[in-house]
């Protein structure tokens, strides 16, 4: 009996896992399979990751794996349909020596085979970002173009060797693990323990208006003071934290996968693992803390839907102003619907819309970011300041970083105070 509990957690983690399995050999099958005939791969590639899907909470709690690997999923999802029946892409393998390129491109005759290999499905299947040297055909033109679509891809790879490769990356692992350990053991909660329900209560989200105004009458009554320092700093680790525990995380996942499949596995070299956020320098706006730092994991697979959307539904004309707003706000629309329906499916019931409101509200804050930029370019110009020097400069980026700072210590309480103060009140009485 001892030896059947013990495995239990073990044999309830592989249903998932072989789910995911059964649709991936599945999409490797289908990758290789002229454009036509990929529709027949589509229910088991579908039915099987929604599968996995519906057995995310058999996933550990631990470190919130199983809330990545529920977003894990629908990013595939996404990620394999654009390539199958989107972009509708076939396989054009490349040779420069006895090094293989793996190219993309749009199927254009609609009959043509593709030619069969499993390596050059692979690098396809576990490349969402579409990062070189995958490279996609323009459906408007022959030419083959880069698809270097962001920041993230101009780094200079190199080619590190595998000692290096390796050395490096678990110094990382490493790294990662002891911060991560000391934030959340030493700051938060660790710092503000013990805590309580009050620190959430709906009050607590509104913070500049009770600063310069003073709490509210029904707050008051209820005995709930004005702005505390305590607050403030629990505010100020809260609009870090988020940013801080989501890099060491996804950063330490991309290395343990590095090191199987480049050092264990031997089925990619150093340089197809690049680096997975770009530079911190770069959060200097809200549009570039997006475009500039954050992961790009769901860019194209969620772009390449959202021009489905504005094309094809909606016939805006390709390249419109219209159109690239709209492509925007759709990739944020559905980062905010994947962690609802992710939250959904653990059980969480508090707050889900706010996830949505959440991402709106960053694309909301780009948007206006951007018309304020334009302004005061214009503005700058009229009165003979070079406002791209500034900009670029250490004012600049000072400016840029306590903006980007003040919004998510505005946003974020917002976003995660309610769902705490629900999920607290449940577990009080036993919902």
């Amino acid at each position: 009996m001892d030896l059947v509990r013990s495995i239990a957690p073990l044999t309830s983690v592989l249903a998932p896992v072989i789910y995911f399995g059964i649709s991936s050999a599945t999409s490797l099958v289908a990758i290789n399979v002229a454009p036509p005939y990929r529709i027949y791969f589509a229910p088991s590639i579908i039915l099987f990751a929604l599968l996995s899907f519906r057995h995310l909470n058999d996933i550990p709690s631990w470190l919130g794996l199983d809330s990545l690997w529920g977003l894990f999923i629908i990013i595939y999802i996404m990620h394999i349909t654009a390539v199958l029946y989107i972009e509708k892409v076939i396989l054009l393998p490349r040779y420069s020596g006895d090094e293989e390129r793996i190219v993309l491109g749009t199927q254009q005759t609609g009959h043509c085979s593709t030619p069969w290999n499993i390596k050059a499905a692979y690098k396809i299947w576990s490349n969402p970002r579409w990062l070189p040297p995958i490279r996609i055909r323009e459906s408007h033109g022959t030419e083959i173009l880069d698809s270097i679509k962001y920041q993230h891809a101009q780094y200079s790879f190199g080619r590190p060797s595998m000692t290096a490769f390796v050395l490096i990356r678990v110094a990382k692992l490493c790294i990662y693990a002891l911060f991560y350990y000391f934030i959340h053991t030493y700051i938060f909660p660790g710092y503000f323990q013990p805590m309580t329900i009050n620190d959430f209560t709906p009050h607590r989200e509104r913070y500049f208006s009770r600063l310069l105004f003073g709490p509210s009458a029904s707050a008051a009554a209820s005995g709930a003071g004005g702005v505390t320092i305590r607050e403030t700093l629990l505010r100020i680790v809260l609009a870090v934290d988020w940013v801080v525990a989501a890099y060491l995380l996804l950063e330490g996942c991309h290395h343990m996968f590095a090191l199987l499949f480049v050092a264990v596995l031997r089925i990619d070299d150093p340089q197809s693992w690049p680096p997975f956020f770009g530079s911190a320098w770069r959060i200097t706006s809200i549009q570039r803390f997006w475009g500039g730092f954050w992961h790009r994991l769901v860019v194209e697979p969620y772009g390449s839907y959202a021009l489905l959307l504005s094309q094809r539904v909606m016939a805006l004309k390709a390249g419109s102003k219209v159109e690239k707003v709209l492509v925007v706000f759709c990739i944020f629309l559905f980062s905010g619907i994947a962690h609802s329906v992710v939250s959904w499916q653990m059980g969480q019931r508090c707050g889900l819309w706010r996830d949505v409101a959440w991402f709106a509200a960053n694309f909301a804050a780009g948007l206006a970011e951007g018309a304020v930029q334009r302004q005061s370019a214009a503005l700058a110009e009229t009165i003979g300041i070079d406002y791209h020097r500034f900009a670029s400069g250490w004012g600049g980026k000072m400016v840029g970083f306590s903006w980007v700072f003040v919004f998510f210590f505005w946003s974020v309480p917002k976003w995660q105070f309610p769902k705490i103060y629900c999920a607290t009140l449940l577990e009080i009485y036993n919902y």
